[in-house]
């Protein structure tokens, strides 16, 4: 009697919460009972976002009859597909690449996001798919932008390596790809200092990476790179200290 209550006292956040906890059984259970068109998108939302292939793929083989309301559907599985990729999830990332037109801007959009996360094997898969230009964002960045933030010099390593990235490609918007390494720490900085950078750079962009310094060794390794003087650090010490 305790476990027949227990079903019928079942509620809608019960189902979201079995997607959480990956229990595939209690969602089959309680997805009977909440299958109205909002809640089967939400959870195939959930599902992508948290990486849950087995319940993602039932749910879409239990409703790929219905056209309407796939239809319905797909937005959120575009939605779905960044998720997945930002959080590292490429097998629901890939499935969902199969069944849903993925245009190459959410594919650039997703990779930026991988990237930023430091998402290396998300990364590699949707660099793949992707040309150079198709893989700038709106600004044309590259994927090293983000991947500077994240810290993550082997993924920086294999981008600079595919798209066979140059000063110029790195350099198109000004030194900002220097900026974010600061922000993450010295071994980024450094491995970007000595890949792309030398001793010709406008010193204003010199003074906002070093504003950007997350701290004192990566503000010593732009002040030896660039030979910065006490003259000029003292003459923009306000600026610094914003």
């Amino acid at each position: 009697m305790h476990y027949i209550h227990e079903q019928t006292s079942m509620s809608k956040p019960d189902l979201f919460r079995a997607i959480s906890n990956n229990n595939f059984d209690k969602f089959q259970l309680l997805q009977t009972r909440f299958a109205e068109p909002a809640t089967i998108s939400e959870c195939m939302h959930a599902a992508c976002r948290q990486g849950r292939y087995r319940i993602l793929v039932w749910l879409y083989d239990r409703y790929k009859s219905d056209a309407a309301l796939l239809s319905a559907c797909n937005p959120r599985l575009v939605a779905g597909f960044r998720r997945a990729c930002e959080n590292g999830h490429v097998a629901v990332a890939a499935w969902i690449h199969g069944v849903v037109d993925i245009s190459a801007r959410d594919k650039q959009i997703a990779l930026h996001a991988a990237c930023k996360n430091g998402q290396s094997a998300s990364a590699r898969w949707l660099s793949h798919q992707l040309t150079l230009e198709e893989a700038r964002d709106e600004q044309g960045n590259t994927p090293l932008l983000p991947t500077c933030l994240s810290g993550d010099v082997r993924l920086a390593s294999w981008l600079v390596e595919y798209y066979e990235l140059t000063e110029d490609s790195v350099h198109m918007n000004g030194n900002i790809a220097l900026s974010a390494a600061c922000s993450s720490g010295t071994y980024m900085t450094r491995w970007l200092l000595n890949k792309f950078y030398s001793r010709q750079m406008p010193s204003a962009d010199i003074l906002t990476a070093l504003k950007w310094a997350i701290d004192d060794k990566v503000a010593n390794a732009l002040i030896k790179q660039f030979e910065i003087s006490e003259e000029i650090l003292d003459a923009f010490s306000d600026f610094l200290d914003e």
